[in-house]
């Protein structure tokens, strides 16, 4: 997957496009351009009225946890007393965003891993539950 044209984007809080990127829009885009969509769980609610937020949150992300880091995955962790996340390019290495040094990439082991996840297709986990209905 490309990613080099995403290098040295500026941080920009709910940055989802080349203005500005913020940890989840990186990741999004990695996604995106790894034909694995991952929703947008947290820009869409800026602009949900307050009654309908909880719907929204408890919509969930297309994502499963894995116990090891792949490339093509996701790693949560904890940067600088904040909530972050990053896009496995390479093994040992992740794209993500910061507020000080906009995208850049990393070593995996530099943002202390919390947890690792995959993004699952939802037309693929649809499928996969009518095709073990089918057959059960």
């Amino acid at each position: 997957m490309k990613y080099d044209d995403l290098l040295n984007v500026p941080f920009k809080k709910f940055g989802r496009d080349k203005n500005g990127y913020d940890c989840y829009g990186v990741v999004m885009e990695c996604c995106k351009r790894a034909g694995t969509p991952l929703k947008d769980l947290y820009g869409g609610i800026v602009d949900l009225p307050a009654d309908r937020v909880n719907d929204y949150i408890s919509g969930g992300l297309n994502v499963k946890e894995i116990p090891a880091p792949k490339v093509g995955g996701l790693v949560y962790s904890i940067y600088k007393s904040n909530v972050h996340v990053g896009y496995i390019v390479s093994r040992g290495l992740v794209l993500h965003a910061t507020i000080d040094k906009g995208v850049k990439l990393s070593p995996l082991a530099a943002l202390h891993p919390i947890a690792y996840y995959e993004v699952v297709n939802e037309s693929d986990a649809i499928q996969g539950t009518i095709k073990q209905t089918n057959t059960d």
